[in-house]
């Protein structure tokens, strides 16, 4: 549970502040919207996509290679589905919750 709280309020910064720190440095339309937005997007698709990579390879590595857990595709489909979900929601949910509540206490 911790470890997923701790992914989840790393996908919120990437996704808030890299647009614009790269818009800062390569890119101008990143500092704002629509650009920056889209880019955020692209960050939270780029980030559960690699986090959906690493957990198929350690339960490959775990249920097929080192043969501790049974190698069934239903649970590893299972598994693989369900993580990204949670993945995608915990980062919505973390976008709205920066959006609706803490926003506007820590930009003033």
């Amino acid at each position: 549970w911790a470890q997923m709280l701790n992914y989840t309020i790393t996908i919120a910064i990437s996704a808030f502040f890299v647009p614009h720190y790269l818009g800062g440095l390569f890119w101008p339309a990143l500092q704002h919207g629509p650009g920056d937005v889209l880019f955020g997007i692209g960050v939270v698709a780029t980030l559960s996509l690699s986090s959906a990579t690493t957990g198929v390879v350690a339960y490959y590595s775990t249920a097929v290679v080192a043969k501790l857990l049974p190698s069934d595709l239903s649970i590893a489909l299972t598994i693989l589905i369900f993580g990204v979900v949670s993945g995608a929601a915990a980062g919505y949910l973390a976008a709205r919750i920066w959006n609706g509540n803490l926003k506007s206490r820590f930009q003033g």
